[in-house]
């Protein structure tokens, strides 16, 4: 509740930077906040954000296929987002997958 809260919180202060909201949208999401979490993800796409962020929501609600569609279209669009894809720990549960490391190598990287 207090993560939320500072997200919450620094949602406002950024003026809904994409980024904030993103991480906000995923944590609404894995504390079972999905009305949130899917109102979130709706004003991302919207104001047609990258969409690595929309990825991000994604993962919290357990939308693997979508997300995997959305880092698909980042990595095509050479979206800057997907340079830590690799380390970010909200894409854990798609490591295994060959699309997933397909985009991986698409975008330099080693899977």
């Amino acid at each position: 509740d207090q993560a939320i809260s500072e997200l919450e919180r620094a949602r406002t202060l950024s003026h809904d930077r994409p980024d904030i909201m993103a991480t906000l949208g995923y944590a609404d999401a894995i504390a079972v906040r999905s009305t949130e979490a899917t109102n979130i993800l709706a004003q991302l796409k919207e104001n047609k954000v990258s969409p690595y962020y929309v990825a991000v929501v994604l993962m919290g609600l357990d939308e693997k296929e979508q997300a995997l569609v959305a880092l698909e279209t980042a990595a095509s669009e050479k979206d800057t987002g997907v340079s830590g894809l690799k380390s970010n720990p909200i894409f854990d549960p798609l490591r295994s997958e060959p699309r997933f490391q397909n985009i991986l190598t698409s975008i330099g990287l080693k899977p």
